[in-house]
């Protein structure tokens, strides 16, 4: 089994800024949050490919709704599958 990367949020990336956030309709910022934070920590590995963020958002919302959603859910569902750990602080 490989390391495990702790999710962070953060407005940096390798001293590099992050984009600007993108569209969002409806109850889908639990969505938009945990792709962003998703992404932001894969690609702070090497080697890492980080899906597109809106394949992810796709991916979260088709699971969990448009109408809100627990972050806390959607991060224990997706961390363990891409080698990521989810604390809640």
């Amino acid at each position: 089994m490989g390391a495990t990367h702790h999710v962070g949020y953060a407005y940096t990336v390798n001293g590099h800024h992050l984009k600007t956030p993108t569209k969002q309709s409806g109850g889908t910022c639990y969505a938009h949050a945990c792709a962003s934070a998703i992404r932001a920590t894969e690609s702070r590995i090497v080697g890492r490919n980080p899906q597109s963020h809106e394949s992810l958002v796709r991916e979260i919302t088709n699971k969990y709704g448009c109408d809100g959603g627990h972050v806390s859910i959607v991060l224990n569902n997706q961390c363990p599958k891409r080698q990521l750990k989810y604390d809640k602080v």
